[in-house]
């Protein structure tokens, strides 16, 4: 499954109530807090795309150590 598929299927599961995002990221588990337009810092992270609603939930920080941004995104470049 591509990874768009599998996040807008992890998406439409927490909108129906299928999936529950927590209220804590499940590696360090620091507390959700909304930015003020809405957003939540609780992010969906996916091991497999295959698995679309096999989810772990990670903060913000977290989910940058796990998946880290590439350069076109603005990561630092090293070296």
């Amino acid at each position: 499954m591509k990874p768009e598929k599998a996040r807008q299927l992890a998406r439409t599961s927490v909108k129906n109530g299928i999936l529950v995002r927590p209220k804590h990221c499940s590696k360090c588990g620091r507390a959700d807090r909304s930015r003020s337009e809405g957003r939540t810092l609780i992010h969906g992270h996916h091991h497999d795309y295959r698995k679309p609603l096999d989810i772990e939930w990670l903060c913000a920080k977290c989910h940058r150590a796990v998946t880290p941004l590439p350069e076109k995104m603005g990561a630092p470049v090293h070296g």
